[in-house]
């Protein structure tokens, strides 16, 4: 008989769905007799809450950041799971009951904070025995991702081992293995191929510019300063999912000595990231991560406040990036790295070789793997 292991995310943001089904790939390639399903959280929770969740969300990050940092800041440091699992248990506890009883898996690992920090207390009120792992995917420490129920945890750094043990009072095992990325960012790619795919010259500097998989940020005003760069240019412009995004950007005329290519949402940002220069970006836990596996060094701009703010903190002191909290300064950060200052491109892409963690997807799905066969 097959072992199960459940993968529980939720759809706010694509980063924790991309490292959901990494994971699911990677356990599916290594063992098949371990069968992989992906819930979304979203999916369990009574529907009106569910785009309420996500309605307030959107609005916090694209319109009010302000109060989305308060909030954030607020709980950092603080255990409010009772509270959460009140409102879950209302609203939620029987069904979560029953999806668990009905699917018998042999593991939970849960890759968002929402269920991370409210199911493993509803299954403890429910008496469902499961093991239970959260994969942090941000290298931000924040108490949103804990619950005392949980039995392990995979993080990308040191100081968030330090933190869990801290505010834990169990001891889970937690291993530090970086955020999982698919095999494809560790790829090499012919640069040659995907400059003649997109009509670009693989010889002029080449920019990336992301908003994430819903196109957040100033990416307008970014592409736009861009253009005012008295030399030859390409920028190659992912708008995500925000198809009135691409239709404006789509309209804009450019310089005749800059190439611009705007893109919807793309399943080869490898490629696209394989033949950049430097990378100008929010600072996403798995875009950093898949950056730094491409050894691109970055310029992070509007980063969502609370854990992008750290996470571009952090990798702006690895030296693999380079927060621009003023989006004024991008164009001459932009120039310096390009033009003025390449060996310091060369030595951010250097330090992304040195702190780069390629094997986390691999380490990840072994120790679930071993974790599963053991029970």
């Amino acid at each position: 008989m097959k072992k199960k292991l459940m993968i529980m995310s939720a759809s706010i943001g694509f980063g924790h769905d991309k490292a959901a089904e990494t994971i699911k790939s990677k356990i599916e390639e290594k063992d098949m007799n371990i069968q992989v399903e992906i819930i979304d959280f979203m999916d369990i929770i009574q529907p009106s809450i569910s785009k309420l969740i996500k309605r307030s969300y959107l609005k916090m990050i694209h319109t009010l950041p302000s109060w989305y940092s308060l909030i954030y800041s607020a709980t950092k440091n603080i255990k409010y799971q009772n509270k959460a699992i009140d409102i879950a248990n209302y609203h939620m506890n029987k069904k979560i009951v029953e999806l668990l009883r009905k699917s018998k898996p042999d593991m939970i690992l849960f890759v968002n904070p929402l269920p991370s920090s409210i199911i493993p207390s509803l299954m403890k009120k429910g008496r469902i025995a499961i093991r239970k792992a959260t994969l942090i995917t941000d290298y931000a420490m924040h108490k949103g991702w804990l619950n005392d129920e949980i039995d392990c945890y995979f993080v990308g750094r040191k100081e968030l081992e330090e933190g869990i043990l801290r505010a834990s009072t169990n001891k889970p095992d937690i291993h530090i293995t970086g955020i999982p990325v698919e095999d494809k960012f560790m790829m090499t790619v012919s640069k040659k191929d995907i400059a003649w795919k997109y009509e670009l010259n693989v010889e002029t500097p080449t920019i990336l510019v992301m908003g994430g998989g819903l196109g957040l940020g100033s990416i307008k005003k970014t592409i736009m300063m861009i253009d005012e760069i008295d030399s030859p240019m390409q920028t190659i412009v992912l708008a995500g999912r925000n198809e009135k995004l691409q239709k404006v950007l789509s309209e804009i005329e450019f310089r005749d000595d800059h190439a611009v290519r705007i893109l919807g949402f793309c399943d080869n940002v490898h490629e696209l990231m394989s033949i950049a220069d430097v990378l100008i970006s929010k600072s996403g836990g798995l875009t950093m991560t898949e950056a730094t596996c491409k050894k691109l060094p970055v310029l992070i701009i509007d980063p969502i406040p609370g854990q992008e703010v750290i996470n571009a903190k952090y990798f702006d002191r690895l030296g693999t990036a380079k927060y621009v909290d003023d989006i004024k300064d991008l164009k001459l950060e932009i120039i310096n790295l390009i033009f003025v200052n390449p060996k310091r491109r060369e030595k951010m892409a250097k330090m992304c070789e040195e702190v780069m963690q390629p094997e986390a997807a691999n380490e990840i799905s072994e120790i679930i793997i071993t974790q599963i066969r053991e029970q």
